[in-house]
């Protein structure tokens, strides 16, 4: 996949950028307090244009960015100069890191891509490529519905996209992003996505951290610090409580 088809949806406001960056360096001061341990390596990945990258280097963290995408890395490391050997092209299921980094970063529904085996290596790979007690944070979706959906990108793109469940749990996404064409008053097409995603159910996500060998330190509702009852993870209760995302915050035992 063309990584010019992820563009528009990294295209955030800075102020939104630097929330989740101080969100993520909490939860990271959180861990340390609890383990009596200090972080300082951090692996993004997939690490997209490192939105995060420049609020969590200011907090004093060395930051590295994985990513399939050749494009992105290659933004990042224009972004970021000075550190452009940071940043390394690949897949998530090939990486072969072995106790490098002190906190491995999955952020913004960036788990589920794969089969089922696939995705439990993507985890074990994480698990290799962290330090003794080091953690993960993983911040995902606890459902998806089928939906369609129309979102302007300023004055000049729109986007169309939709979400079409193929089998339990699995959900076909495409977009479309269209250009306005002022001169002939029509939209032309310019970039579009479509993957296969799995949206794991907390409990089965959960089954499959343990089984990798993560203790589970804390399960957060939403992007907040309310943290949920890790014996009462079924989704049935927290759809009940309209708790749409869980950040998961896990150590390597």
């Amino acid at each position: 996949m063309s990584s010019k088809k992820f563009l528009w949806h990294l295209d955030l406001p800075e102020e939104e950028n630097y929330l989740e960056a101080h969100y993520i360096f909490s939860l990271i001061h959180l861990a340390s307090r609890n383990l009596n341990r200090r972080y300082q390596r951090l692996l993004d990945i997939p690490c997209g244009i490192g939105r995060h990258h420049k609020y969590l280097r200011e907090y004093g963290l060395d930051v590295y960015g994985v990513d399939a995408e050749e494009e992105l890395i290659q933004l990042c490391r224009e972004r970021y100069p000075d550190y452009a050997d940071y940043y390394t092209v690949s897949d998530m299921r090939d990486i072969s890191y072995k106790e490098e980094f002190d906190v491995v970063l999955n952020w913004y529904t960036s788990f589920g891509y794969f089969t089922d085996d696939e995705n439990r290596k993507v985890l074990k790979n994480f698990y290799r490529a962290l330090t003794d007690r080091g953690i993960l944070i993983i911040d995902y979706p606890t459902y998806w519905s089928p939906i369609f959906r129309a979102a302007r990108h300023g004055d000049k793109y729109l986007e169309l996209s939709s979400l079409e469940e193929v089998e339990k749990h699995r959900f076909l996404y495409r977009a479309r992003l269209y250009e306005a064409d002022q001169e002939h008053s029509r939209l032309l097409k310019i970039d579009e996505i479509e993957a296969i995603i799995t949206i794991y159910p907390p409990e089965i996500l959960k089954e499959m951290l343990e089984d990798t060998g993560f203790k589970i330190l804390y399960a957060f509702r939403g992007r907040s610090f309310r943290s949920l009852s890790l014996e009462n993870l079924d989704l049935y209760n927290l759809l009940r409580s309209r708790t749409d995302r869980v950040v998961w915050l896990a150590c390597k035992q």
